[in-house]
Formats: structure tokens, sequence, C-alpha cells
């Protein structure tokens, strides 16, 4: 998992370039297109982005889940990373992070 911000950062950018081609996603400099009536669009904000060590993504789920009153979440891994670097993610994400979420309370 990331370590520093200007990782992170890159990171951000470079997911936020490749969301933009859902055309579900409302950006402001873009509305989404919807194709049918029953179509929904959705956006992704900055404080919505978690990455970083596993404790430090545990930390950031258990605050945003709090915050939100929420007691579940949906994650999406970084799939423009190399597939033994997305191993890691999921190592460290069932290792650590997954434990910390389920002693927390939420």
């Amino acid at each position: 998992m990331l370590e520093d911000e200007e990782a992170l950062a890159k990171r951000r950018n470079a997911f936020r370039e490749f969301i933009k081609l859902d055309p579900r996603v409302d950006f402001p400099d873009r509305p989404a297109m919807l194709d049918s009536p029953s179509a929904h669009t959705f956006s992704i904000g900055d404080e919505e982005f978690i990455s970083g060590k596993a404790d430090a993504v545990a930390e950031q789920i258990i605050a945003q889940c709090r915050s939100a009153g929420a007691g579940n979440f949906a994650a999406l891994f970084d799939r423009m990373t190399t597939p033994a670097q997305l191993m890691d993610c999921y190592r460290d994400f069932g290792a650590v992070t997954i434990p910390r979420l389920r002693s927390a309370a939420v």
C-alpha cells in the first residue's frame, strides 16, 4: 500500500482520469451521461479516496464510517497496479486492515 503523499496524489489523479471513462460519474467539468430513465449517477470526492499503509487505511475507513453513521462500505482496489502489487494490497488488507475494522466500534 502507498506510503507517501506524492505517490498518493499521483494515484488519485490517475484514478480520476480512469473513472472519467465511466459515463455515470458526475464531474464538475462534465455532467454524467445517462442512457436510460432508470440509470443513476454518482460522484467520488477526494475524501472518499482512501490509500496508505494498512493501519492508516483502517483508520480512514473507521473515521468515515463513524462520520457517516455507516456500518459497512464498498472497497475498490487500484486496478492500475501490477498483479504482484495488487496481491500485496490484498494481503495487507486481509492481514491488517480487516482485523482492525472488525474490532472497531462502528
